[in-house]
């Protein structure tokens, strides 16, 4: 007898107690008589196994109701939810037109935001740590950064505004909704914003102020960020061509404490930047364009030298002669036009009616040299002060070593102002380093009693011995112009000027000697522009009403000089139309990129550093003279298409570069805290300060 069939449902006892009055028949599961469906369900719910084989009529009829059960629950649910959709309209509608009461709003309001407090929430975790993220920071965009907010908030704000909010309020509002889900949250906004307000100022209070209710990070999510930006070295680019600018930069301390035998303490540091003036220019990747190759130091190449330089001197005087007839063509055009039958000019009837002059027409005289706008990059600081032979060399070293100089860079070029250019190029012509030994010598003697005492080097040309013999040195067209206005005003401070200061209101001592000493260049620049057009006017002015002027003209006017016999006209006349006039081709130059002008006017002006005894700014013109004689037509090129830069992108802004390592050097202070700054907040502030300036370009946009 075969055994009896058994259900095999887990559920079989508890489908036995549903049941009591229904018959048990047990069949195969395969059975045609028992739905698939049926099947499907009990072992989705694992009432049964994929292997069992029977199943009874009453763990059938369980299945089937529960079935039936889930399609009315399932319809159910979809007519409720079309219902919904169905009124969603007309309850929006409701909304909008204020048919509900403010406690209904509340709820409605308190309800829509508990459903994006998980949405909000994770979207604080995951834009958090935007504002580590350097590169997102420069290149910030508002409305992007929007776009990726939590779009309900978003539109929700809009709505209370009335779609009438700028972005940046709407911004605020957003980040401030978000700090408050999460306390930890930092907007790259908010922190932007709040390092360049610490950046401004320099002060910690400040900072703490502007992260009270703000989600811009505290004081020390701030040095961490910088710390952070600081850890690696500033890169010197290698595809182009580099010109690096150093000066000295220092911090005193401030201490007003008396005590006995005190002595203050200050922070000196060598600061430099890089200055690509052309991406596309590689001739520093060139070894036979090295100045090791045409740089001629020996007695022959320097008389050689001199010789064309009287030449080229002769091309300058000639230069400078047509921008001085220009000059003096425009003033008696204007002189003639003011003039009137009873002897006055205009000016004199109207001193009160002031007129101003743009950049551009004030320079409009000299020829703009266009070019591409350079990529200017901070350097790694230098901890020597640039005033000594031994100081100077280690700063050379330091520019050799980032620059990379020896590698695919065989030299480059290095500008400062008159004195380290002064000290660097006399260590560059005496210093030699013996290539069988490495011992080092300054000066050329003590090298060639090496060579003889020790046979070294005997195969060596010794001009190829010279250490520095891969760096060429430019000067600092800022500060050369600053020491050509200081000469006018030791040249002319008891002739006319110490007048002239009495008259501005320089009336104590100490206003009188600072005006000497032009210690204020913004200042004395005005002061000389003022001279030289007033004075230019006045003499012209004396040749003009001169009776025996018939029609003012350039030509004229030099023919009457000739007969002039007064020596202070002749005195003032010399000086207004060559020296001050040389300064003021020589700044236009600089604004304008015009390699012309400046070589032209710096000639001019020669004589007057000689005859004041300016020795550091003799021996520059000589030597930057050598140079631009010496080097090759590509090397000269080079440097003349980029006398000066422009940085803000005006062809009536150029400047030195200098100046423009003066301008970063203003900046990097603006992060030195009170106290005397330590070495490693010196290098931090370098790294930094590129940084924070495209992140404040990105900020004000």
């Amino acid at each position: 007898m075969p055994p009896k069939r058994k259900c095999s449902c887990k559920q079989h006892v508890y489908c036995s107690t549903l049941f009591p009055d229904d018959e048990e028949i047990v069949q195969r599961i395969s059975d045609k008589k028992i739905k698939v469906k049926v099947v499907n369900f009990l072992l989705k719910r694992e009432f049964i196994f994929p292997h069992s084989t029977f199943l009874c009529s009453l763990c059938v009829k369980f299945a089937e109701q529960c079935l039936q059960h889930e399609d009315e629950t399932e319809e159910a649910a979809k007519k409720k939810k079309f219902s919904i959709l169905e009124y969603f309209e007309e309850f929006l509608g409701a909304v909008s037109n204020n048919r509900l009461t403010s406690d209904q709003l509340s709820s409605l309001s308190y309800a829509l935001g508990k459903t994006q407090t998980k949405a909000v929430y994770e979207d604080t975790v995951t834009s958090g740590s935007q504002y580590k993220d350097v590169d997102y920071l420069e290149t910030f965009n508002l409305k992007d950064w929007l776009q990726e907010r939590n779009h309900v908030i978003v539109n929700f704000i809009k709505g209370i505004c009335n779609d009438a909010c700028e972005e940046i309020r709407l911004a605020k509002t957003v980040e401030s909704i978000y700090g408050c889900r999460n306390n930890s949250f930092v907007s790259p906004m908010s922190f932007s914003q709040n390092l360049l307000g610490y950046y401004i100022t320099g002060s910690k209070s400040a900072l703490r102020i502007g992260c009270k209710g703000s989600p811009s990070g505290s004081y020390t999510t701030v040095q961490n960020w910088i710390s952070e930006q600081s850890k690696d070295a500033i890169e010197c680019p290698q595809n182009a061509d580099v010109v690096t600018f150093f000066d000295n930069n220092q911090v005193l301390e401030k201490k007003w404490k008396v005590e006995v035998n005190y002595k203050g303490k200050a922070s000196v540091v060598t600061t430099m930047v890089h200055i690509i003036p052309d991406i596309e220019s590689n001739i520093q990747h060139i070894l036979e364009l090295s100045p090791r190759q045409w740089m001629n130091h020996t007695s022959d190449g320097k008389r050689d030298t001199i010789s064309k330089m009287k030449d080229l001197d002769m091309i300058h005087f000639e230069t400078f002669r047509h921008y001085r007839n220009e000059f003096i063509r425009d003033k008696l055009e204007k002189i003639v036009s003011h003039q009137d039958d009873n002897g006055l000019d205009n000016i004199d009837k109207n001193l009160l009616n002031i007129t101003y002059i743009t950049a551009e027409e004030r320079y409009s005289f000299i020829k703009s040299n266009d070019g591409p706008n350079p990529t200017v990059i901070m350097g790694e600081p230098c901890f020597e002060n640039p005033c000594s032979y031994e100081a100077v060399e280690k700063v050379l070293d330091h520019i050799r070593e980032k620059a990379k100089v020896g590698e695919a860079r065989k030299w480059t070029m290095v500008g400062c102002d008159g004195l380290p250019y002064t000290l660097a190029s006399r260590i560059i012509e005496n210093m030699f380093t013996c290539p069988d030994c490495g011992m080092e010598f300054m000066d050329e003697p003590d090298f060639k009693e090496h060579i003889k005492n020790y046979d070294h080097a005997l195969n060596v040309d010794i001009e190829k011995c010279r250490k520095y013999n891969d760096i060429v040195m430019l000067p600092g067209l800022g500060h050369y112009e600053i020491n050509m206005t200081k000469a006018i005003f030791r040249l002319l401070w008891d002739v006319i000027l110490i007048d002239l200061a009495k008259l501005l209101g320089f009336n104590s001592p100490k206003a009188q000697a600072s005006f000497m000493s032009a210690t204020d260049h913004h200042k004395s620049w005005q002061i000389f522009q003022i001279f030289l057009q007033s004075m230019a006017a006045e003499l012209l002015l004396v040749y003009v009403r001169d009776p025996s002027t018939s029609s003012p003209s350039v030509s004229g006017f030099y023919e009457w000089y000739v007969g002039v016999k007064n020596p202070n006209y002749k005195f003032m006349a010399e000086v207004v139309f060559s020296y001050c006039l040389a300064l003021h081709v020589f700044r236009a130059g600089v604004r304008r990129n015009n390699s012309t002008a400046i070589n032209a006017s710096k000639t001019k002006f020669s004589p007057l550093f000689f005859g004041l005894n300016m020795p550091f700014y003799m021996e520059t013109y000589m030597r930057d003279s050598f140079v631009r004689i010496q080097c090759p037509s590509k090397v000269r090129g080079f440097i003349e298409e980029h006398e000066s830069y422009r940085v803000s992108g005006s062809d009536a802004k150029g400047e030195g570069g200098d100046f423009i390592l003066e301008a970063k050097n203003r900046k990097t202070k603006m992060w030195i805290q009170n106290g005397v700054p330590d070495e490693e907040k010196w290098r931090n502030v370098c790294r930094c300060i590129d940084k924070l300036e495209k992140v404040t370009s990105a900020i004000l946009k």
